[in-house]
C-alpha cells in the first residue's frame, strides 16, 4: 500500500481513500432506499394506498412492526384504513357499507346527485363459509403466514361458519342426496 499518493495535492486525501468515501456513501444511501421500498411495499401489502400524502407521511414517519395488522391498525389512527367498527348513521341516511369504487357506491352516488332521494343500500352478499375460509387463505399466505398454518385457520373458518350455520359450511344429507341424483349419480341409491 503506497504512503501518499503522487497526485494528491499537500492536505488532500489519497484518491483510494476518496474512492472508499465514495462507495461507503452509495452504500448507505442504497441501504436506505432499500429500508424505504420494504417499508412502502409493506404498506401496500396491507392495503394501504401509498400514492396519498397522508399515507406518505405515514409511511415516512412509522417505525413499528411491518405486519399487516400493525400497519393496519396505525392507519386507522391515520384515518387511512377501515376502522375496527363500522360507522353509525345518524338516522337521516343510511350508512354505506360498499367500497368506493363498487358499483353499489357509485350507484348510490348518482341516484343522490340526480333525484334528491337517495336509492336504498341493498344487503351485503352474504358469504358462504367456503368462499370466505378460501379468501382468508389467500390473504393470509400473501401476509406471509406459512402454508400449515394458514390451511389450519382456513379449517377453522370453515368450521366456525358451519357452527353459524352460515350456507356453503353445512353438510345437509338429504341436499346431497338430491344433488347427486339430479347429477345422475347414485341415482340408483336415492330413496
Amino acid at each position: 500500500m503506497p504512503e501518499s499518493d503522487p497526485n494528491a495535492g499537500e492536505g488532500e486525501e489519497p484518491k483510494h481513500i476518496k474512492d472508499l468515501r465514495d462507495k461507503a456513501s452509495t452504500g448507505a444511501a442504497a441501504l436506505d432506499e432499500n429500508a424505504n421500498l420494504k417499508k412502502e411495499m409493506a404498506f401496500m401489502r396491507a392495503g394501504i394506498d401509498t400514492s396519498s400524502k397522508p399515507a406518505q407521511a405515514m409511511i415516512q414517519g412509522y417505525s413499528g412492526e411491518l405486519t399487516a395488522d400493525a400497519i393496519k391498525a396505525e392507519a386507522v389512527d391515520w384515518n387511512l384504513g377501515p376502522a375496527a367498527t363500522p360507522p353509525e348513521g345518524d338516522g337521516t341516511e343510511p350508512v354505506n357499507q360498499y367500497d368506493a369504487n363498487s358499483p353499489e357506491f357509485q350507484h348510490q352516488q348518482a341516484a343522490q346527485q340526480a333525484g334528491g332521494t337517495p336509492a336504498p343500500i341493498p344487503d351485503a352478499p352474504i358469504r358462504d363459509g367456503h368462499e370466505q375460509a378460501l379468501d382468508d387463505f389467500k390473504k393470509h399466505r400473501t401476509d406471509g403466514m406459512s402454508m400449515k398454518d394458514a390451511t389450519t385457520v382456513a379449517f377453522g373458518d370453515v368450521i366456525r361458519a358451519g357452527l353459524e350455520g352460515r350456507p356453503g359450511a353445512r353438510f345437509d344429507a338429504n341436499d346431497w342426496a338430491a344433488k347427486q341424483a339430479a347429477a345422475g349419480h347414485g341415482a340408483e341409491f336415492a330413496g
